[in-house]
């Protein structure tokens, strides 16, 4: 078998390489939830800055996007992506 390509998330333990059938790089508003929580060591403290503390236990995080979450609970989605993305940011 070819080598694997290292992700772009690998670099300096910044990120967590995307795990299969997940985006590449970054956070992205369609991700799911628990794609998002597990991508980086400190996103669950961007969720909970962002009035979403539970979002691990949740039910649907497995199924649910980030827009479909942070909107169903009124939320600014685009500053909850933009707070989790400053985390990949050298």
């Amino acid at each position: 078998a070819p080598p694997q390509e290292a992700s772009p998330l690998a670099d300096g333990g910044l990120g967590v390489a995307a795990e299969e059938g997940e985006p590449p790089e970054g956070f992205l508003a369609s991700m799911t939830i628990a794609q998002a929580w597990n991508r980086h060591p400190e996103a669950p403290a961007i969720f909970a800055r962002h009035d979403l503390p539970g979002c691990a236990d949740c039910a649907v995080s497995d199924d649910e996007s980030i827009e479909e979450g942070a909107g169903d609970h009124g939320l600014d989605v685009e500053a909850l992506v933009r707070d989790l993305n400053s985390l990949l940011e050298n």
